[in-house]
């Protein structure tokens, strides 16, 4: 969402409160009882709770790869079992061989989500289409050798400082995962008995687990940047010097490209970038749509080729990419892999926004204070500050029983019994098309 239609909506909602709240105020009703300055308060007290509904949930939209699984891997309380199996271990999954070591079904997932889209992007069709294929499945069985058979050096901790270097498979790293995450939970379940006496326990105990975990993401996520260098680098780079026009072209040699060459290329390129005709702002303006189609672009330039259309496209979509960066984004998660997980957090992103935006604009507004009052329960519960537990160290300040998320769950329920919607928002003008709905009868009407 842009800067403009984040400032527009404000507005219009500032416009929709205030009118509301004058035509409601100017009709008295059965609230007549409860004076100008305790509506306002609570009608404030509405707009800030939808106000940080709202950012929140925009926030975690517009955060590319959010997922709750590690708040709720850290879930602690009697329900922490519950949170947990929710979460999932999606980095394990990966990382784990299918039957007859078959190659991870949720690595499966992530590589051919970003391999379909690279081909989608650049519209590979033909040779330059089975090239790619054979370049990812050759990475594909790379990376199978690499979670079946290769050792990889690995630093262990032991009993005793210092930490040894030694050489293990996938396997053996898994199987230490399990005894790290193992002791965690042993030493999770003689806190409440034992308390503080275990404090330093668990945490050296979650720091090693931490760092274990940390580096199976690294090597794993090394293994992914792998993939993506090689579809540039064998597939995507040789066909750049033919995209460009001849002026700018440099050969490129393969399998390995002279250092020079490729700084040559790229400078090229650049300067290519800075001399066209139309800029990529301008090219915007006269289609007068955010999608920029690069064909018709390209027709706008004088460019004759498909191939010089088509990474033009790949231009237009990153403007002031460099030829490293001339890449898709990895893409969100394909709707039809979602598990549980995936629908928890698009429950929660797009219920906080929901929420947040029917409080700011008082639409439904008691339906929307006790949703935002069931998903505060559900932050409670997954993480509550229980007695004789280490402190959350994202908790600003020091709490018992009662945090954050419980006041302002109840600041909800509180709502939630007030017409705050009627006094300023969307359900009053709802109200006076029915004033029969909350009108007082006249006294007279109520005799006999």
């Amino acid at each position: 969402m842009t800067g403009t239609a984040i400032t527009v909506g404000i507005l219009l909602a500032a416009v929709v409160l205030m009118t509301a709240l004058s035509a409601r105020l100017a009709q008295g009703g059965p609230d007549a009882g409860i004076n100008s300055v305790a509506r306002w308060l609570l009608v404030g007290l509405r707009l800030t709770i939808g106000w940080h509904f709202l950012v929140e949930g925009l926030d975690k939209i517009h955060t590319p790869g959010w997922s709750s699984e590690a708040y709720l891997r850290e879930a602690t309380g009697p329900l922490a079992p519950y949170f947990r199996k929710l979460a999932g271990d999606r980095l394990l999954d990966k990382l784990t061989v299918g039957p007859d070591n078959t190659f991870p079904a949720e690595l499966e997932i992530e590589w051919r989500a970003y391999f379909d889209e690279f081909v989608r992007f650049y519209e590979l069709t033909g040779e330059t289409l089975a090239l790619a294929q054979a370049k990812y499945d050759q990475e594909k069985a790379k990376t199978l050798t690499w979670l079946t058979a290769e050792r990889q050096p690995v630093q262990v901790t032991g009993a005793v400082p210092p930490a040894y270097l030694d050489e293990l498979t996938m396997a053996q790293r898994l199987e230490r995962h399990a005894l790290l995450e193992a002791r965690v939970r042993e030493i999770e379940t003689d806190i409440p008995k034992l308390g503080k006496e275990l404090f330093k326990q668990y945490k050296e105990a979650k720091k090693e687990l931490a760092d274990w975990r940390a580096d199976l993401k690294k090597d794993l996520d090394q293994r992914f940047a792998h993939l993506k260098k090689v579809l540039r680098d064998d597939v995507l780079l040789p066909l750049l010097p033919q995209m460009v026009p001849a002026q700018y072209r440099v050969a490129v040699t393969r399998p390995e490209p002279d250092p020079k060459k490729k700084e040559e290329f790229e400078t090229k390129l650049k300067d290519w970038y800075a001399n066209l005709p139309m800029t990529y702002a301008r090219i915007k303006a006269n289609q007068r749509t955010s999608a920029v189609d690069g064909n018709a672009a390209g027709e706008k330039l004088g460019l004759s080729s498909q191939a010089e259309r088509i990474f033009l496209h790949a231009v237009i979509r990153s403007p002031h990419a460099t030829v490293d960066e001339l890449l898709p984004h990895v893409p969100a998660r394909p709707i039809s892999s979602w598990r549980l997980l995936d629908w928890s957090d698009a429950i929660v992103k797009y219920g906080l926004v929901i929420t947040g935006g029917c409080l700011l604009v008082g639409l439904l507004t008691r339906s929307a204070c006790l949703a935002g009052a069931v998903l505060l329960l559900s932050f409670y519960l997954a993480m509550p500050p229980l007695p004789g537990w280490p402190e959350n160290p994202r908790a600003e300040g020091h709490y018992l029983y009662i945090n954050k998320n419980v006041i302002e769950m109840f600041a909800l329920l509180a709502l939630a019994a007030m017409p705050t919607g009627r006094w300023a928002g969307v359900d009053g003008f709802l109200a006076l098309l029915r004033p029969a709905r909350w009108r007082k009868r006249p006294a007279s009407d109520s005799v006999n």
